[in-house]
């Protein structure tokens, strides 16, 4: 499926790029996001958006290659996370990193907390995935993705992270005892 009305054109195939786009709209205030959605009403938020008759087609054009160049800035590529989806271990794993990791875990300063209206009680993972717990290792793999997909910070963080967790992931599985990782820090904190 893709948006055109003259070019560029949004291609809105993948669920991934529905959601970002729907997401890149709803940062830049140009609609009404609560929370997430699935993948159709992204895609129909996109469209009904981009194909609004009282915008004009200069600054459709303009938006869409916006979103374009971010997607391609910010989203990891799907083969990036092949390690994690190759392993229902690794899903687990990766999945419970990520919902007990406090902001230093994830490569923020301790001395500055980038998410103030953070509500106590909850982990960065619960506010940014709105507390989705999955049921399945392919429900495993989409929170993932989503948490990365949504977290909006510097690529580079992301891809720190992911790459962090991949080599701790691989040091694990090469323990004598699996469990003694559990409670070491696999991110050092620096401020960004």
């Amino acid at each position: 499926m893709a948006v055109t009305k003259g070019k560029p054109f949004l291609n809105l195939d993948s669920d991934r790029d529905s959601k970002f786009y729907n997401d890149y709209l709803a940062r830049n205030e140009l609609i009404i996001n609560n929370g997430i959605k699935d993948v159709i009403s992204c895609r129909r938020d996109v469209i009904n958006y981009l194909e609004d008759q009282r915008l004009p087609q200069e600054i459709k054009n303009d938006l869409i290659k916006k979103m374009k160049q971010a997607l391609k800035y910010e989203v990891i590529p799907s083969t990036e996370f092949d390690w994690i989806s190759s392993s229902d271990r690794a899903s687990y794993w990766v999945w419970g990193v990520l919902k007990i990791a406090d902001f230093n875990y994830l490569g923020y300063s301790s001395i500055r907390n980038p998410f103030p209206d953070l509500p106590q009680g909850y982990t960065f993972y619960d506010w940014i995935v709105f507390n989705k717990t999955p049921s399945s290792t392919p429900e495993r793999i989409d929170a993932i993705v989503e948490f990365f997909d949504r977290w909006k910070c510097a690529p580079e963080m992301k891809k720190e992270l992911l790459q962090k967790l991949k080599i701790y992931w691989k040091g694990v599985t090469n323990m004598p005892d699996p469990f003694s990782c559990i409670f070491r820090p696999i991110v050092t904190a620096h401020s960004v």
